[in-house]
């Protein structure tokens, strides 16, 4: 057996550090990638359990007072909290997969693409019953 040979599994040494590098290397990479995707979760996050608790107050505060009156402010202002969070979710590509767990984009484009589109449907047609019941008040 040659010198550059490994005399148990016969794989030349100098593939087997170029294996070893390039392991490594990966392993870094991954180690980066969640690095980068642990910082876009952290800067999604506040507006995302700032809005969820918005959610939660409205429904809360409708539930102890007994009153069933949307209004004019509560719609507009529940809308645009949506709007904001399509926003942040744009600038962030993190999103809500399961059980409110943060998610990038990358892993799941498509689910990301219908939390978008529901989010920016809910904020808009919000602002829209906000300000059409704004319009009829007058």
């Amino acid at each position: 057996m040659p010198d550059w040979q490994c005399p148990e599994c016969g794989i030349a040494y100098s593939k087997i550090e170029i294996i070893k590098e390039e392991a490594i290397a990966q392993r870094d990479e991954w180690k980066r990638e969640d690095e980068e995707i642990r910082q876009r979760v952290e800067e999604f996050r506040p507006y995302a359990v700032a809005c969820v608790s918005l959610f939660f107050a409205y429904f809360l505060y409708f539930f102890m007072s007994g009153k069933s009156n949307f209004g004019v402010v509560w719609p507009i202002i529940l809308g645009a909290s949506l709007l904001f969070l399509c926003q942040k979710m744009v600038a962030t590509g993190i999103f809500f997969h399961r059980a409110f767990n943060f998610t990038p984009r990358e892993r799941y484009p498509s689910n990301f693409k219908v939390e978008l589109v529901a989010g920016l449907s809910g904020g808009v047609w919000l602002v829209y019953i906000g300000f059409s019941n704004y319009l009829g008040a007058a």
